[in-house]
């Protein structure tokens, strides 16, 4: 135990989380409104960046499909089939 070092990690803010997932849909080249990133910021707040993350993947894929923008109701589809550790353990 000499040779640990505790690190300290603090939740991200909501503008770092905004910050974050615009620069995902810039890599990946998405294209969303301003309300599908607001809904995308509240549920990363909520049930965690990388689970935002993967929503934010999955309903652009199933956007994409259908051969139009990721919207908010494709976010929306996306959180009810595919549920957060918050939600599963309830």
């Amino acid at each position: 135990l000499d040779r640990v070092i505790v690190v300290r990690t603090d939740k991200y803010s909501e503008n770092e989380l905004r910050h974050i997932i615009k620069v995902r849909c810039e890599e990946e080249s998405i294209g969303m409104d301003n309300d599908t990133l607001r809904v995308l910021v509240d549920i990363a707040t909520r049930g965690g960046l990388k689970y935002a993350l993967n929503l934010l993947t999955l309903s652009n894929v199933r956007a994409s499909k259908r051969g139009v923008r990721m919207s908010v109701a494709d976010i929306q589809r996306t959180y009810e089939l595919f549920m957060d550790p918050f939600r599963a353990t309830q």
